[in-house]
């Protein structure tokens, strides 16, 4: 049954021709450094050469906004 599908080009791929769906989101926020992830810590420090207490400490003056934390580190 797949393969006839397949052969008459009735199935179509995730997102062919489909417009942007708004209601399909991730809900992560690409903007900000989270202090509940560690990964994210050490990511972001290694970036901007500082250690992940470092971050921390920015993260505690000046939010976890990544362009504040990069303003704020210079």
């Amino acid at each position: 049954m797949l393969q006839r599908a397949v052969r008459a080009g009735e199935l179509r791929l995730k997102g062919e021709d489909d417009e942007d769906n708004k209601t399909e989101r991730d809900f992560r926020d690409r903007n900000r450094v989270s202090s509940n992830e560690r990964n994210e810590l050490f990511h972001f420090a290694q970036q901007n050469g500082i250690t992940p207490e470092q971050v921390m400490e920015l993260i505690k003056a000046a939010g976890n906004d990544r362009a504040s934390l990069r303003l704020r580190r210079n």
